[in-house]
């Protein structure tokens, strides 16, 4: 409130002379009740006030002005930035995937080589009549149990799609 020092006091609000402590007490403040101003006729303040409020607006338009194209100019250098490290990033990522997937392709060449291997054992041992489990069955060589699933398939899916998904979340 323009013109009280301490807005309401015991309930309602008071009346009390503009005073020049209070913000615009000098300019004619409000008075409260009434919520007027009182007018002081004068052509030249008014003059002077639109001077300096039209000076004020040009400095702030200015200043605007120049912290945007400051910011605007940062934020170009920081995206240029950013996108060079995400195309490295990329680059880096992308890379260490075809490694990944050339090792997994040996692992699995050796996999079926070991699982050809212990065919022809079995087949040996078939034709030998060595009978070496219970109910004359061939024990399995090194099996996990059945629900262990080692497709690779189902895996190699979903790390595609997550790929997709960055991609379309950088880009």
């Amino acid at each position: 409130l323009i013109g009280t020092r301490s807005g309401t006091l015991g309930g309602r609000r008071r009346r009390v002379a503009p005073q020049p402590e209070v913000r615009g007490g000098e300019r004619g403040a409000t008075l409260p009740e009434r919520g007027r101003r009182r007018r002081r006729s004068s052509s030249r303040r008014r003059r002077r006030r639109r001077r300096r409020r039209r000076r004020r607006r040009r400095r702030r338009r200015r200043r605007r002005r120049r912290r945007r194209r400051r910011r605007r100019r940062r934020r170009r250098r920081r995206r240029r930035r950013r996108r060079r490290r995400r195309r490295r990033r990329r680059e880096e990522e992308e890379e260490e995937e075809e490694e990944e997937e050339e090792e997994e392709e040996e692992e699995e060449e050796e996999e079926e080589e070991e699982e050809e291997e212990e065919k022809e054992e079995e087949e040996e041992a078939e034709v030998d009549g060595d009978s070496s489990g219970p109910d004359g069955q061939v024990k399995r060589a090194k099996g996990g149990s059945p629900w262990d699933c080692r497709d690779g398939e189902s895996g190699e899916e979903e790390e595609e799609q997550g790929e997709e998904d960055d991609e379309e979340e950088q880009g």
